[in-house]
């Protein structure tokens, strides 16, 4: 969204949400841990350790490799690769089932924009997608 408005015609623009929505989730992190550190009721919440942070951690990753591949391997192909390193690694699905269901997302998010929107997709490596015609 980097090249599109924050505001269009005197309302919130394309880039408005993708802009506020990083600010409203930090927001809401900063009161989290701001509870995990404060003590309720007698009890403390301690900070959770390095093994309780791997997979919130690995969710984090895939979402940073998500922003850096989507225009330049393009969308489809970005949802495919996160989607298996998320369904195989983080959840421990079968390659089976990763392949089958990361096919699914991107096909279904590929016809969705494409078809049902109008709006196309960043084409990357595959941008003859942009161009085929159901």
């Amino acid at each position: 969204t980097r090249d599109l408005p924050f505001e269009s015609e005197g309302a919130p623009g394309p880039r408005f949400m993708p802009f506020l929505l990083p600010i409203g989730l930090g927001v809401l992190n900063l009161f989290y841990w701001g509870r995990a550190l404060s003590s309720k009721g007698g009890s403390q919440s301690r900070m959770p350790g390095a093994r309780a942070m791997i997979r919130p951690t690995g969710f984090v990753l895939i979402a940073v490799l998500l922003i850096f591949l989507w225009e330049h391997a393009g969308a489809v192909l970005t949802i495919l690769i996160c989607s298996l390193l998320e369904l195989k690694i983080l959840e421990g699905y079968s390659w089976k089932k990763s392949i089958l269901v990361g096919l699914i997302i991107s096909a279904i998010t590929w016809a969705l924009f494409q078809y049902l929107l109008g709006v196309p997709l960043p084409g990357g490596l595959l941008e003859g997608l942009s161009y085929l015609r159901i």
